[in-house]
């Protein structure tokens, strides 16, 4: 998680009172402590310009980084699907909303093609998110006396014909 400093901090305040929600600095740190640093220079971009829609809190702020579009986060919002000081179980009681409503289905692209059919919805994995591969054992590399025998020569022959005369081409394939 990238640092959260002050002025972000306080420029979020002042964007969250403009888009009607009143946000505390340990709300902000709460709601964006989860995004990455490619989120938070998104989070600095929606702080430069006015909000698009109201109402938006911290966590809608932290939707809309992530990329939800401003009326989903809005709607959200006024559903009470985001966690509030009021009501989070973590500041204190439970709201009653929390508590009679059951979690919230995910979003569902209605775009032509999207898919329908039951199911937990799409699942987009990142590249970074994926664990590296590992790479397979290599075989030995041959010996550089054996190279120089007749059938070690061809061999050498056959990889300057394929690969031509690129030092890094000819290592890969020995």
């Amino acid at each position: 998680m990238a640092d959260l400093d002050a002025e972000l901090l306080e420029r979020a305040v002042r964007w969250c009172a403009e888009a009607g929600r009143t946000a505390t600095p340990a709300t902000l740190r709460r709601a964006l402590s989860g995004l990455g640093w490619e989120e938070l220079l998104t989070v600095r971009a929606l702080l430069a310009d006015p909000p698009p829609v109201r109402p938006l809190g911290p966590f809608a702020l932290a939707d809309l980084a992530r990329g939800a579009p401003a009326d989903v986060a809005a709607e959200r919002e006024r559903g009470g699907r985001y966690p509030s000081e009021r009501g989070d179980p973590r500041f204190g009681e439970p709201s009653a909303l929390e508590a009679r409503s059951p979690p919230s289905p995910p979003l569902v692209s209605k775009r032509k093609g999207a898919r329908r059919g039951k199911g937990p919805g799409m699942v987009i994995r990142r590249a970074r998110d994926a664990a590296p591969a590992t790479p397979a054992a290599l075989p030995a590399p041959p010996l550089v006396e054996e190279l120089l025998l007749a059938e070690g020569r061809t061999v050498l022959e056959r990889l300057l014909r394929e690969h031509g005369a690129r030092r890094k081409a000819l290592v890969d394939a020995l």
